[in-house]
């Protein structure tokens, strides 16, 4: 029997096609039946008045090293060769990270998890090579400890600029300059060109060995997946977006702190950005010109943003605090909210599930005691899949939605 759930009475951004609205969510089991202002109660539904209450969908961090960068170790990042296209960031993947738990309760459901650079407290920050390995896309509400996998591969991570010159020079090898950091990753992306011109040739399946390590690369050629590029500074953004003019590939630019310099190109290339984390300091030189107002400058040009939290670098459960930050520096309040929900979920490829209160999308929503960008507003329950995963307990009281009803 389908369990049925009607949460009414709220204030609900929708981040969809019904924009915001005072009105009531229809669960049915793990998915959205409806959304609309009134709704009524079908037989056997459980009803929950969320009066004064708001509810969004649940969050989504687009960059995150969530689950493999547990207490400083850092298992998301491999600087034994300069390229290593073949690393799958799952299998460095730790359901003991605590900080699993606190995105849920900060309300974030959904994260795409880089291979990369954790952030590290040492003497040596930030290790990461130029081609650091295939991405995924996962939900944070764990079941008997695993998470659930929603595209892997999601994407092929790359790296520009500073971190692999560093790593690299304190290895006594190579790449130690930009030069060379660009040759390497043509070199990779025409050896992937050639194994699939080879295929389409022959009508065989290319190597199986040279397919394990080349194989992601073969899948950006073939528009399948997604070159999201580490790129900083303007010279590294400008180098990213030839890049993807040579090799015809779908590109996302990651971090893109100066990327103000290119947003009437990128909005007219339809390249998106995944911003930040801008609540950071600026502690190296490609950080010189961090600001506060990228987000803003960058959607005021028509380029579709999202938000990061890079986490550990800056905790996931912060992510709306970045997005509230956001909309005080100028970046309007719905873009916001979808630079933290459909935004997110349209770069990563999930926004057919994820990112938006809709029909037939997965119930993943969170329910707040007040605006969700401010930092007095509480998250008092997160639903992953039509169960609740958390809900806010004071003094170890399970939270009542309302007075005498029944406690979920």
């Amino acid at each position: 029997m389908s369990k049925l759930l009607l949460l009414q009475g709220a204030t609900v951004h929708t981040c969809g096609p019904q924009g915001t609205l005072a009105g009531s969510v229809l669960v049915d089991g793990s998915r959205i039946r409806a959304v609309d202002k009134r709704l009524e109660a079908p037989a056997g539904a459980k009803v929950i008045d969320l009066k004064g209450m708001v509810v969004t969908p649940g969050f989504i961090d687009a960059h995150s090293h969530l689950g493999t960068a547990l207490f400083g170790e850092g298992d998301s990042s491999d600087t034994s060769a300069p390229a290593t296209p073949q690393l799958q960031i799952m299998d460095s993947f730790d359901s003991a990270d605590l900080s699993i738990g606190d995105a849920v309760a900060g309300g974030v459901t959904t994260v795409m998890l880089h291979p990369g650079s954790p952030l590290s407290f040492g003497p040596r920050v930030e290790n990461i090579n130029v081609i650091p390995g295939q991405s995924a896309v996962i939900k944070t509400a764990l079941d008997v400890g695993k998470p659930q996998v929603l595209r892997e591969p999601a994407g092929v991570k790359f790296a520009l600029g500073e971190h692999p010159k560093r790593v690299f020079a304190d290895q006594g090898s190579g790449p130690h300059t930009r030069m060379m950091i660009m040759a390497i990753i043509r070199e990779h992306l025409l050896e992937a060109r050639r194994l699939l011109q080879e295929g389409a040739e022959s009508g065989e399946e290319p190597d199986g060995a040279k397919m394990f390590k080349y194989g992601a690369l073969v899948r950006l050629l073939d528009g399948s997946l997604k070159a999201h590029i580490h790129a900083y500074t303007a010279r590294d953004i400008r180098a990213a977006l030839n890049l993807a003019l040579e090799f015809e590939l779908s590109l996302v630019v990651e971090h893109a702190i100066e990327a103000s310099e290119f947003a009437a190109e990128l909005a007219d290339r339809k390249i998106p950005c995944v911003v930040g984390p801008i609540l950071f300091s600026r502690r190296g030189s490609e950080l010189r010109n961090l600001s506060l107002t990228i987000p803003a400058e960058l959607a005021e040009a028509g380029v579709k943003i999202a938000l990061m939290t890079d986490h550990p670098t800056y905790p996931a459960h912060q992510l709306p605090l970045i997005a509230g930050v956001a909309v005080r520096e100028g970046l309007p309040y719905e873009e916001a909210l979808l630079a933290i929900t459909r935004h997110p979920a349209e770069i990563i490829g999930v926004d057919d599930q994820l990112g938006s209160l809709e029909a037939g999308k997965d119930a993943d929503l969170v329910i707040h005691s007040g605006d969700p960008l401010e930092v007095t507003g509480r998250v008092c329950g997160v639903m992953c899949n039509g169960e609740w995963e958390f809900d806010y307990h004071p003094e170890g009281i399970r939270y009542d939605w309302q007075t005498g009803r029944e406690q979920i």
